[in-house]
């Protein structure tokens, strides 16, 4: 009867040193699929705003999402505010920038611009990725705000 308890004990004692894996590491250990079953930023996305005021005077902006990593877009308007000593007007600059490439690492992704009329100004943003779905896109920019894109199907 002794040996039969030890016996059962011990296989208890192993069974519960078994290692189980967590969550964490089994996110650690997931391999990345390739092909359709991992939601890709890749391809044409259009710009929803987030104000219903805009939507009716504001045209729809696009924006496309190359494999080799270069982009294609509605231009975007920038406009900077620069300050001027007190007697003088403060000025702004508006500038039409053209999206040219992008990159995304983990949860970022940046943005690279480049003015229609001067090649030689560029405009770098890193967006944070909020939520990316196979049908929906939320960026986020500390400066800029939100942005939120549906897919072009």
């Amino acid at each position: 009867m002794k040996k039969l308890m030890y016996f059962a004990f011990a296989i208890a004692l192993l069974s519960s040193c078994s290692k189980t894996k967590g969550a964490n590491e089994m996110l650690a250990e997931e391999e990345v699929l390739q092909g359709d079953s991992v939601i890709e930023i890749i391809g044409e996305w259009i710009e929803v705003p987030i104000n219903d005021t805009h939507q009716t005077t504001t045209p729809t902006k696009k924006v496309k999402f190359n494999r080799d990593k270069t982009m294609e877009g509605t231009p975007e308007i920038k406009k900077e505010k620069k300050k001027n000593r007190k007697n003088q007007a403060d000025s702004i600059t508006v500038t039409t920038m053209v999206y040219q490439m992008w990159d995304q690492m983990g949860d970022t992704i940046t943005m690279i611009s480049q003015s229609a009329v001067d090649p030689q100004l560029q405009d770098t943003v890193s967006w944070g990725i909020v939520t990316l779905t196979s049908d929906s896109l939320k960026l986020h920019n500390a400066t800029q705000g939100a942005k939120n894109y549906i897919r072009n199907k």
